[in-house]
């Protein structure tokens, strides 16, 4: 192997592309729950906009940062313990968030009843 980086940071590359991507998804499926909310729940929909554009704008960056990360200069970004530690923590926050608003098997049978006004935003304007 004549690679000039250690067999440790190319895994590390892998994680982190892996946590970047994940960043991605998850961004798409809070953005797909949020428009749920935003149809159903009345005197929410500043909220909920808020939650949207900022999990929209996590997710382009996220997916600026894969393109960046595979690129000539991503084993140097890779390697930042700062990006890692960044990276990891937005991905847990957004895990907990899509894990707030995802719909409960309740709340998929009203959806498809056209009950959706039994939903409740989870957060408070605060939060």
């Amino acid at each position: 192997d004549t690679s000039p980086y250690p067999e440790n940071l190319a895994l590390a590359a892998l994680g982190i592309a892996g946590t970047v991507l994940a960043i991605a998804e998850l961004s798409a499926k809070i953005g797909s729950h949020c428009v749920e909310y935003y149809k159903a729940v009345k005197n929410a929909q500043d909220d909920i906009t808020r939650v949207m554009e900022e999990v929209h704008s996590l997710g382009v960056i996220a997916n600026n940062a894969l393109d960046l990360l595979k690129g000539p200069r991503g084993a140097e970004l890779k390697a930042s313990g700062q990006l890692v530690t960044t990276v990891r923590r937005a991905e847990d926050l957004l895990k907990q968030l899509e894990s707030k608003l995802r719909p409960s098997t309740a709340r998929e049978v009203f959806s498809r009843m056209h009950i959706l006004r039994a939903l409740k935003w989870p957060f408070k304007s605060k939060e």
